[in-house]
């Protein structure tokens, strides 16, 4: 078991090894100080907890909102309760950030306990919000770098973020709940009442992950206009084709100009 996380190693080859204690770590953990600074919390160290935390702390990464294990290891200071993940710990997320697609001033990360609803998402947070000091704009560190153009299952055309989708009865093409249009969502340009909820939109099991942002939409170009509702023009003949309404049953000799049956 390694002396840091009491989670098993599995190869010695990527452990570490004192012969003369007979104790192990793995690579990662080895590398872990007993206390560190952390560049959202620069007050006081943050101490390794390797056993359970105390009582009084918060169960969930203060950034990111993991959920602490008993097993796993997190960074804590006693002074503040300040309790963070080793993952955190590890690759802190950026004091600012800068993402157009979501907002247009810089953000900066407000490393607390704070409730507040997301501006990108409409949904609401309890802890380490991004925020613009000029806008008084909110948003989940999740939601800063939404797809800007994406494809869904549940529809037939592609869907874009807007930040704030305006007045009207939404209703979420996914969920099909209200969708408050203060908010950010995403819309069809082509329908428009249809809206999806940003964190619908994105779910795994009806995005296929894919940002279409730059890529050209297939032509959707039909080898027909209808001029009416018994009227067509088809591009392989120079008349309008009028619709058999009478019932006449075609003779078996004639055949489809267009497809040869």
């Amino acid at each position: 078991m390694c002396k840091t996380c009491d989670l098993t190693v599995f190869s010695p080859k990527l452990a570490y090894k004192c012969y003369q204690c007979e104790v192990i770590f793995h690579e990662e953990c080895a590398k872990v100080f007993p206390e560190a600074h952390h560049t959202s919390y620069p007050q006081h160290p943050l101490k390794l907890l390797i056993n359970e935390a105390p009582d009084y702390t918060d169960k969930e990464c203060l950034l990111c909102g993991f959920e602490f294990e008993e097993q796993l290891h997190n960074h804590h200071c006693d002074v503040c309760n300040f309790s963070i993940c080793g993952e955190c710990m590890k690759n802190p997320p950026p004091l600012g950030v800068v993402s157009p697609s979501t907002h247009e001033h810089q953000l900066h990360l407000i490393p607390r306990r704070i409730a507040f609803t997301c501006n990108a998402c409409g949904k609401q947070g309890d802890r380490s919000p991004c925020f613009c000091v000029q806008c008084n704009f909110m948003i989940h560190q999740e939601c800063i770098d939404l797809p800007r153009v994406i494809n869904i299952n549940r529809h037939d055309h592609r869907i874009s973020y807007t930040r704030r989708l305006g007045h009207g009865n939404w209703t979420c093409g996914v969920c099909r709940k209200k969708v408050d249009g203060f908010h950010g969502g995403y819309s069809c340009s082509k329908c428009s009442n249809y809206v999806v909820h940003s964190r619908c939109a994105r779910r795994k099991d009806v995005w296929d992950m894919i940002e279409l942002e730059g890529t050209p939409e297939e032509s959707e170009e039909t080898p027909f206009v209808v001029i009416n509702d018994n009227t067509t023009k088809h591009f392989s003949h120079d008349h309008n084709l009028l619709i058999n309404m009478d019932g006449r049953i075609l003779y078996e000799s004639t055949l489809c100009q267009a497809c040869v049956f």
